[in-house]
């Protein structure tokens, strides 16, 4: 064979075999409830108190918010446990989900020595000076995804 056809050859099996990895990985990205896909802020946990899944309702414009696990605590005693009702100050659902019971995943940080609780802004860093508010739905894919967030 010429060493043409041999470099043609070569090139279109790692062509097909890149197209085929981004398949797979479109294929295997955990997405939202809007299609989109999800992504955790590494800053956002890292510098977080407390992590946890929250069921969350909203009944006649006020938001009710259940423990449903504990994932990470630095508050020692003052770890909210599960089942227990909490106050987050700053805690608005998307508009889309305002009447859903969802599980939620969560990153706090405290306020009034341990009382209530408002979500870890994501940290500003170079090219991002935002003060912005994430929550994340609790699916199995971000899950995967918080633990392999190393914590301190």
């Amino acid at each position: 064979m010429k060493p043409n056809r041999l470099r043609l050859l070569l090139a279109m099996g790692l062509f097909l075999s890149w197209i085929s990895y981004l398949g797979f990985l479109v294929a295997h990205t955990t997405r939202g409830t809007d299609g989109k896909p999800v992504r955790l802020s590494h800053p956002q946990f890292l510098t977080s108190e407390l992590d946890l899944i929250l069921e969350v309702t909203d009944q006649e414009n006020i938001v009710l918010t259940r423990v449903t696990e504990v994932l990470y605590s630095s508050l020692k005693d003052k770890t909210p446990k599960v089942g227990d009702s909490l106050t987050i100050n700053n805690l608005e659902l998307p508009g889309n989900l305002v009447n859903e019971k969802k599980s939620w995943l969560v990153p706090l940080r405290t306020t009034d020595s341990g009382k209530s609780f408002e979500i870890m802004p994501v940290p500003s860093s170079p090219g991002f000076s935002g003060r912005t508010l994430k929550i994340y739905p609790a699916l199995d894919g971000v899950l995967r995804q918080y633990k392999l967030l190393p914590k301190p």
